[in-house]
């Protein structure tokens, strides 16, 4: 006997409304393509509300937290507050 697979509806979905309140980041790889620098990477910091995106490249994954730390002075300094929350994949 086979059953049917029900899907469930998806819970309502709140976006940010104010700017810097939710960051997304993601590290990603260029896969074997690298850019004319040879960059092999690139991180994205995506605001919830503006849907805002800030990509960065870059040579390896440990610099990361140096591209955070630029974009977290630039962003916080043009909008006069700060970053409330921050989410990734651990990547």
């Amino acid at each position: 006997m086979l059953t049917k697979i029900i899907s469930q509806p998806f819970k309502s979905v709140k976006t940010s409304s104010r700017v810097l309140n939710l960051i997304h980041s993601d590290v990603c790889d260029l896969h074997g393509w690298p850019t004319i620098g040879d960059k092999k990477y690139f991180v994205t910091f995506i605001d919830d509300c503006t849907r805002f995106c800030y990509v960065y490249l870059m040579h390896s994954k440990d610099e990361v937290l140096d591209k955070f730390k630029m974009f977290k002075s630039k962003v916080e300094i043009q909008h006069e507050t700060f970053i409330k929350c921050f989410r990734s994949d651990r990547g």
